[in-house]
């Protein structure tokens, strides 16, 4: 079972996600709290401005304490970047398909282009990594995929769950990562 970690403000906008999700395997949705009976989490993207709102204490207790693998979705992503060390910056909003070049192999990019073309929609990106995080993938736009050193914890600048052609090699990736059997 997928925990399915709802960023959003409102509740209803998790919905497409969910969705995407249990195409695959079954899904709770929940705010961010560990839960048992799940083999992974997935932290959801989200409207809100780290910048300017800060980290839930909620979040970095879950990120800090959590035990099964993790992958951060935009909002997701900049929030395990912070709790392990980054910084990020507010910027423009990009929206649209960006072309993402894979700049080192890892399990979750297992069966992806060395270049790929991959839905964005954010205003804010990392800028510096600590040397808790090592980063898979860049784009003009700034990092796209980090992982917590020693730690299943990985987070996508992009939003995968909105690709028809990779979301789910990416999705099926990080299962396996999990140990499911997909």
């Amino acid at each position: 079972m997928i925990q399915l970690i709802n960023a959003y403000k409102k509740k209803e906008k998790i919905a497409q996600l969910k969705s995407f999700l249990e195409r695959v395997a079954p899904v709770r949705v929940t705010p961010f709290r560990i839960v048992e009976a799940v083999s992974c989490a997935v932290i959801s993207g989200s409207e809100r401005i780290i910048t300017e709102e800060g980290i839930l204490p909620s979040a970095e207790d879950f990120l800090l304490k959590v035990k099964v693998p993790v992958i951060g979705i935009c909002y997701g992503m900049q929030l395990i970047s912070c709790v392990f060390g980054a910084q990020i910056e507010s910027g423009d909003n990009i929206k649209g398909l960006r072309k993402v070049k894979i700049i080192r192999e890892n399990l979750l990019t297992t069966g992806l282009p060395r270049e790929v073309m991959l839905p964005e929609s954010h205003r804010e990106r990392i800028i510096s990594v600590s040397d808790k995080l090592e980063i898979f993938a860049v784009s003009k736009a700034g990092i796209e995929l980090v992982k917590v050193k020693g730690r299943d914890i990985y987070g996508t600048q992009f939003h995968f769950e909105r690709s028809k052609k990779y979301g789910y090699i990416v999705l099926k990736n990080f299962l396996r990562i999990a140990g499911e059997d997909v």
